[in-house]
């Protein structure tokens, strides 16, 4: 069992990088970004999921709580953690990586509703299946099976919506000007909602599955 100060610190530094990522790749503005979004969530997955089970996202750790893969004392720390790593990158990002540029969305409200609730969910049910129960306990492709999940959904979803699916990269975008506060709030509201949902699907249709290991 992994100490509470390596956990949180692994998670602080792992969503550090993965904020700070995404805002190098949205700089760059390549047609290759959402493949470098991809590999590196993938490293920063294998690198955490063995310590802290690689939440990197506020919307996992609440799939967590649902579905009792997390300590109490621990989701606290976790949020804090996850959360304050965003804006530590959101400020580096603003000084150092995008300053001078002006990003304001011009996505539809009901396009982003669709593509962040369809995204996350489907981001959550992979997660629910490959990190949160015995029978897949200990596999070796979890982190290819998360970060290419995210990879689908940004080629889907990168032409009608942020594609973010992740509460804290979407705060990010909000202090970045990437989005405007009205859409980063629907974007929030929708990705927790999509991870509620997806903890009643996997209740409902996986609910012979039990926990496996809890960080």
């Amino acid at each position: 069992m992994s100490s509470p100060s390596l956990k949180y610190f692994i998670e602080f530094i792992c969503t550090f990088f993965l904020v700070l990522t995404i805002h190098w790749v949205i700089s760059l503005n390549q047609q290759y970004g959402p493949f470098l979004i991809g590999v590196i969530l993938c490293g920063l997955v294998y690198i955490s999921g063995p310590i802290s089970r690689a939440h990197l996202n506020p919307a996992s750790t609440l799939l967590f709580i649902g579905r009792k893969g997390i300590r109490k004392k621990d989701i606290l720390p976790y949020l804090l953690a996850i959360v304050s790593a965003a804006l530590l990158a959101t400020y580096l990002s603003k000084s150092y990586i995008i300053t001078g540029f002006q990003f304001i969305g011009s996505f539809d409200l009901l396009d982003i509703i669709v593509a962040e609730f369809i995204g996350t969910t489907a981001l959550m049910s992979v997660i629910a299946y490959v990190a949160l129960i015995d029978k897949t306990d200990g596999n070796w492709y979890y982190g290819a099976a998360i970060a290419g999940i995210v990879l689908i959904g940004i080629l889907v979803f990168g032409f009608s919506s942020f594609a973010s699916f992740n509460p804290a990269v979407t705060l990010s975008f909000m202090l970045t000007g990437i989005c405007t506060n009205l859409e980063g709030a629907v974007m929030i509201i929708t990705e927790l909602a999509a991870s509620i949902f997806s903890i009643f699907l996997f209740s409902r249709f996986a609910a012979d599955y039990t926990v496996g290991r809890v960080a």
